[in-house]
C-alpha cells in the first residue's frame, strides 16, 4: 500500500456513531481559564470516567505536568497515556478511529486549531493515541474538529455550516 492512500482506497471507512468499540479515549482537564473550580472538574470528570469504566477499558490523555494528581484521582484501573493536550475536547482534537470491516483500524487526523485559533496552544494528539491503539494513521488536510461531523458507516455525513467551511478553519 502507498502512503498517499486516502482510507477509502486503502479500504477503509469511519463506523456509525452508534456501532460497538473497544474503548472510549477522554482528556484530562487542564486549561484552567475554561473551568470555574479545577478540583471540582477534575473530581467530576473522574468520576464520569469510573462509570464509563465499569462498562469497557478507559485511556485518560494527560499532560505530563497533571500525570501524579490524574493518576490519584483515577487510580489504577484507568489507563493514562501521557501526552500534551489542551483540555477535555477529546471528540474534537483526536483522530475518528476507521475500520477496514476484517478487524483492520486506522485513525484518520484532521488538522485541529481549536475552533477557529480560540485557544493557544492546540496540542494534537492524534499520533499518540494512533500509535498507542496499534493503528495505521492517516493525516487529513482538512482543518476540523472530529465532533463537527457524525456518519452512520454508510457513507453519509452530518456537518455544519459554521464548522468545515468557516473561512477561520477551511478558508479554500
Amino acid at each position: 500500500m502507498s502512503d498517499q492512500m486516502t482510507p477509502k482506497q486503502a479500504g477503509f471507512h469511519m463506523p456509525a456513531e452508534w456501532d460497538t468499540h473497544e474503548r472510549t479515549w477522554m482528556m484530562w482537564p487542564s486549561r484552567p481559564e475554561v473551568w470555574d473550580d479545577m478540583g471540582e472538574t477534575r473530581r467530576n470528570y473522574t468520576a464520569v470516567a469510573h462509570a464509563i469504566r465499569d462498562f469497557e477499558p478507559l485511556t485518560m490523555l494527560v499532560r505530563p505536568d497533571d500525570v501524579g494528581q490524574a493518576r490519584s484521582l483515577l487510580g489504577d484501573d484507568i489507563d493514562i497515556l501521557e501526552h500534551p493536550i489542551d483540555d477535555i475536547w477529546a471528540r474534537d482534537a483526536v483522530p475518528c478511529f476507521l475500520t477496514d470491516g476484517k478487524g483492520g483500524k486506522a485513525g484518520v487526523s484532521y488538522g485541529f486549531n481549536a475552533w477557529g485559533r480560540k485557544y493557544h496552544p492546540y496540542d494534537g494528539a492524534a499520533g499518540a493515541m494512533v500509535k498507542a491503539a496499534g493503528c495505521r494513521l492517516f493525516q487529513s488536510p482538512m482543518i476540523a474538529e472530529g465532533g463537527s461531523i457524525s456518519v452512520d458507516g454508510r457513507g453519509t455525513i452530518l456537518t455544519t455550516e459554521s464548522c468545515l467551511p468557516n473561512a477561520n478553519r477551511n478558508p479554500d
